[in-house]
């Protein structure tokens, strides 16, 4: 992970946007020693409980910036597929990535079981709802109540996004070898299915558990 989140800072310092970067672990770890070196990176106290979600919802109560991109700390998701979701978010409310091989080949089929399924029970309007990038407006995900603690969230965020009648695009991200390996939890499936929670959020302490490891970026000016 030092490696992965040095690519991260080194990329954002040569952006030359106004940025944050707040890190949160999906196992519960400090991440004070890993942002020690990095002047513009706020370490998140740990989460409540395990997961992407769980991270997730720890840092979005701290960012500041008017866009907020999130994504997994891996080596198989590198920084520069921000500059991607760039491209797409001056006409949407959140860009989700399209994960792609180097040769541009789409990672999850065009025929793919999970994909229809979550399409047909949750209303998830995208090629690719397991890619864990998003670049959003600060105030959609803020109206937002996360109650996902597993890789679910990024799911359950674009399911509330499209219902709430936001704009949602896509964009093609490269995924690097070995593409990572993405789990729902049942009891994640089953909350944001049974008990869906819209009730803005209206102070930190309010936000639900919902999980990143690694960094959401926020981007300020471009």
């Amino acid at each position: 992970m030092q490696s992965t989140f040095g690519n991260w800072v080194a990329f954002l310092n040569g952006s030359g946007w106004d940025y944050e970067l707040l890190v949160a672990s999906e196992a519960r770890q400090s991440v004070e020693s890993l942002t020690s070196s990095a002047s513009r990176a706020c370490p998140v106290s740990p989460p409540q409980s395990l997961g992407f979600g769980a991270a997730l919802a720890a840092c979005l109560p701290l960012a500041r910036n008017p866009l907020v991109c999130y994504t997994r700390c891996s080596p198989a998701k590198p920084p520069e597929n921000l500059k991607q979701l760039l491209r797409r978010i001056d006409h949407a409310d959140l860009v989700t990535g399209i994960r792609t091989t180097h040769t541009k080949m789409p990672i999850v089929p065009r025929f793919d079981f999970r994909r229809f399924l979550l399409s047909l029970v949750f209303g998830v309007p995208v090629t690719d709802p397991f890619s864990l990038w998003a670049l959003a407006r600060r105030e959609v995900l803020e109206s937002l109540v996360l109650q996902s603690r597993g890789d679910f969230a990024h799911v359950e965020i674009l399911a509330k996004v499209n219902f709430l009648e936001g704009i949602l695009d896509e964009i093609g991200v490269i995924e690097r070898d070995p593409p990572e390996r993405i789990t729902f939890a049942w009891d994640d499936v089953r909350r944001v299915f049974f008990q869906p929670d819209f009730k803005s959020r209206s102070s930190p302490a309010d936000s639900g558990a919902a999980s990143l490891s690694s960094s959401p970026a926020s981007p300020k000016d471009r």
